[in-house]
């Protein structure tokens, strides 16, 4: 998922804030457990609006990695 917001680069546990629709969106799904993976970026998607990354699963609201965007 690319956030709009680094606020969850601070921690691995889910944000306090309820997540909005708008505030992301969702890359792909996860394409397995462990090791490297790359993800193709849709080119609709204009990274300039995103300040994050992150890897979180939606079943158990739980954020497992994240990395901060920079231009």
């Amino acid at each position: 998922m690319l956030h709009r917001s680094d606020n969850v680069l601070v921690s691995s546990q889910p944000p306090a804030y309820p997540l909005k629709e708008a505030d992301y969106v969702t890359v792909d799904r996860l394409q397995k457990y462990r090791d490297s993976q790359r993800y193709a970026i849709p080119q609709n998607i204009k990274l300039e609006n995103y300040q994050s990354a992150v890897i979180w699963c939606r079943s158990f609201n739980a954020t497992f990695g994240t990395a901060k965007l920079s231009s």
